[in-house]
């Protein structure tokens, strides 16, 4: 039996238009903002209130490589 998962896209829907708005981990941690590719939309991430979720995102990505090696 082979490994047929897909990977899914992480995201969310634009407040804007709708559109889908794909974001990675990588974005979360190291982007201060992420732009829906169908209208544009500016979505700001606030690194101050934001902090306990980023880390913990740090910790899963940091496991994730450790898993790797």
């Amino acid at each position: 039996m082979g490994n047929n998962k897909k990977q899914r896209t992480s995201g969310c829907p634009c407040p804007k238009c709708g559109g889908f708005v794909p974001i990675s981990m990588i974005q979360l941690i190291e982007s201060t903002a992420i732009y829906c590719p169908e209208c544009g939309l500016r979505l700001d991430i606030n690194k101050t209130e934001s902090s306990r979720a980023l880390e913990a995102l740090r910790k899963i990505k940091e496991a994730e490589k450790n898993i790797q090696k």
